[in-house]
């Protein structure tokens, strides 16, 4: 999956593109951590703020998706749960 990240700084705008979500949430995070105004694009026009970079990050993230837009906030809780019943 290819991302766009657009970030802005002191009225110039960049964009930039990575393959992966990993990637692409590494670069991000550098320019955000410079002072950088960024935000992710996902191929289906998606975009993510930086307190969001970590859903790009999830092995279930379509999984995620489809919940999210079935369910409303009732099916993000339970996903935000069940993740950390298996992590304990």
């Amino acid at each position: 999956m290819i991302f766009t990240i657009r970030a802005s700084k002191d009225g110039e705008t960049i964009e930039t593109h990575r393959e992966g979500p990993t990637a692409t949430v590494a670069k991000a995070r550098g320019l955000f951590k410079t002072g950088w105004l960024v935000q992710i694009i996902d191929s289906d026009g998606l975009t993510y703020a930086p307190s969001e970079f970590d859903q790009l990050l999830g092995f279930d993230r379509h999984k995620r998706r489809e919940r999210i837009s079935g369910d409303g906030v009732l099916g993000i809780v339970e996903d935000i749960l069940a993740e950390r019943r298996g992590r304990t």
